[in-house]
């Protein structure tokens, strides 16, 4: 996209086209980042958890994907180099990234998550049901995390 003139390439303007034709606004593509396998695994999943909302989803998968990513088991991996939140937890999901957590639980978590070194942890959640499109991951309450790290 030229930035000075706020014009895209001949395919993004189609595209955008296209969408307005059908009354849709058009979306940006999706980011594909998969997970790092040297990183050790850690399981949390036997730690007592509260489900919480995978947040950011829609920049990572596209709908008709929620389902193929999503599912009962993710890993989570601590982004502490991320330019937007030093305390960034991503959420991967069949080994491709599917969100993250919420801020404020990434800023609680955080700094637990580093003292158990860096490590992709293993934890329980929910993908999408007939229900919902929504993404769920089972995240260990702080003092049990707590307990597990002494």
């Amino acid at each position: 996209m030229d930035r000075a003139s706020g014009a895209g390439s001949v395919e993004e303007i189609e595209a955008k086209q296209a969408y307005a034709k059908r009354g849709v606004e058009a979306r940006k593509p999706v980011t594909e980042a998969w997970i790092d396998h040297a990183l050790p695994e850690i399981d949390l999943r036997s730690l007592a958890s509260r489900r919480l909302r995978i947040v950011g989803v829609a920049n990572y998968l596209r709908d008709r994907e929620r389902s193929l990513f999503g599912g009962v088991e993710y890993r989570l991996v601590r982004e502490p180099e991320n330019v937007y939140d030093a305390n960034a937890v991503a959420v991967f999901g069949q080994e491709r990234k599917v969100g993250y957590l919420s801020a404020a639980k990434a800023a609680s978590l955080a700094p637990l998550l580093d003292r158990l070194g860096e490590a992709a942890f293993a934890v329980s959640g929910c993908g999408v049901t007939e229900a919902s499109a929504r993404l769920w991951v089972d995240l260990p309450r702080v003092p049990e995390l707590r307990k597990f790290h002494r």
